[in-house]
């Protein structure tokens, strides 16, 4: 049976949900669009939500295209708007700051998808000044590392979105990433080849 858990009611008018996850507690986290842009929003039962972070408190995003929580119970936001960036809290949403900016991912045009894999390693589908491209971080959002572009991708100038998935990983550390090209790409060596 289903029930009804939030509405634009109970998330501030959202006119999406763009991510939802949920850590090893149970606790919920959803990103929305509403009027006021990218919002992120908590709840420990699925009645009750409270507000994380704003689009003013994460820069000006227009939309928040992605959460992840990684092995180490932090949470990433795939910001796209003003800035284009990944943010990070270590305290369950109460503080967000910058892990990649615009000089970590090549200058995105936009960030559509975070993973994470059993190693507790991150990683970023992006489009930047070069077309597609997969970004990693073994170390918590420290650095990143490009790991795929356009041209290990079926020569893909760009992903293309509807809301979904476009990156996975299983338990033997391969990487799957689908691109443009209506293709699915795997890598058994952490991007070196695919």
């Amino acid at each position: 049976t289903w029930t009804l858990s939030a509405s634009s009611i109970t998330l501030d008018g959202a006119i999406q949900v763009r991510s939802i996850i949920m850590d090893s507690d149970g606790t919920v986290y959803a990103s929305v669009v509403n009027t006021n842009g990218g919002e992120i929003y908590k709840s420990d039962d699925g009645t009750t939500w409270q507000k994380l972070a704003s689009a003013a408190t994460l820069g000006g995003a227009s939309c928040i295209d992605s959460l992840l929580i990684d092995i180490a119970g932090n949470i990433y936001a795939a910001v796209n708007g003003t800035n284009i960036v990944i943010y990070k809290s270590s305290d369950g949403g109460s503080t967000w700051n910058i892990t990649a900016d615009a000089g970590d991912l090549n200058n995105p045009i936009s960030l559509y998808d975070l993973q994470t894999d059993a190693q507790g390693n991150i990683y970023a589908v992006v489009e930047d000044n070069d077309g597609a491209a997969v970004y990693w971080s073994e170390d918590n959002g420290g650095s990143w590392s490009r790991i795929a572009d356009r041209y290990n991708l079926g020569d893909a100038p760009c992903f293309y979105d509807y809301h979904s998935s476009l990156l996975g990983t299983d338990s033997s550390g391969n990487i799957f990433v689908a691109s443009y090209t209506e293709e699915v790409y795997k890598s058994a060596d952490k991007g070196s080849t695919w």
